[in-house]
């Protein structure tokens, strides 16, 4: 089982860092790409802390891939925070507030909260 975590929250940890990076650091293509507008002022400075943040979590599951025994409690919390940013998303586009690519790309982490969910169920115990 520690071969899947390392499997499953590396891989969470290489795509949580992409994002990040790529917001921070390639935002005006990523706008163009996703459909949203661009931001300026304190909408760009609030843009690049979520893309350092996402990069961060990166980080964090990188360390639970090395040892997920000892950050099993992060396990938990982090499901709850990929479901919160699916929510995030979600909301606005059903109420029409949003559109384009960016509730596509929120389903990634929808799918990688139900894995880490399903392996906190495995090892139990």
């Amino acid at each position: 089982m520690k071969t899947y975590a390392g499997w499953l929250f590396g891989t969470g940890a290489v795509f949580n860092v992409a994002i990040g990076l790529t917001v921070m650091f390639a935002r005006p293509m990523l706008a163009a790409e996703l459909g949203i507008e661009a931001a300026q002022g304190v909408n760009l400075v609030f843009g690049q802390l979520a893309g350092l943040l996402a990069a961060m979590i990166g980080v964090v599951y990188w360390l639970i891939s090395r040892e997920p025994e000892r950050y099993r409690p992060l396990i938990l919390l982090s499901a709850i925070g990929k479901l919160l940013a699916v929510a995030v998303v979600m909301i606005p586009f059903a109420r029409g507030e949003i559109a384009g690519a960016l509730p596509l790309l929120v389903m990634g982490d929808l799918i990688y909260a139900g894995l880490f969910l399903d392996y906190l169920r495995r090892t139990r115990g």
